[in-house]
C-alpha cells in the first residue's frame, strides 16, 4: 500500500521527517500545503529541507499542492515559482 506524505499535517505534529524516514519506500505522493492552505510566498527552511530529503531518498513521484479555492492565479504561480527555485537549487529541475 502506498503512502501520501501530507506536509501540513507532518509539520503540525512535528513528524514530517520521521514519517518520511519510516515510509519513504512506500511514498507515492507528497501533498504540500500550509496550515491555512494559503500559497507559499517564500522559501521556508522546512520546505527546503523536505525537498532535499525527498531528493536524498530518490523520490521522483508527484508533488501536489493543496491550496484554498480563494487563491488567485497570481498566488498559485508564486507558489509554483517558490517550489521551482527549491528544485533548481537541488538540481532536480
Amino acid at each position: 500500500m502506498g503512502f501520501t506524505l501530507d506536509f501540513c499535517l507532518g509539520e503540525a505534529t512535528g513528524q514530517t521527517f520521521s514519517l518520511l524516514e519510516k515510509y519513504n519506500e512506500r511514498l507515492c505522493n507528497v501533498q504540500l500545503s500550509n496550515r491555512a492552505h494559503r500559497p507559499f510566498s517564500s522559501e521556508t527552511p522546512s520546505l527546503s529541507a523536505l525537498m532535499k530529503a525527498l531528493s536524498d531518498y530518490g523520490y521522483a513521484g508527484p508533488i501536489t499542492l493543496e491550496l484554498s479555492r480563494k487563491c488567485t492565479t497570481e498566488q498559485i504561480l508564486k507558489t509554483k515559482s517558490v517550489l521551482e527555485r527549491i528544485l533548481i537549487a537541488e538540481g532536480k529541475l
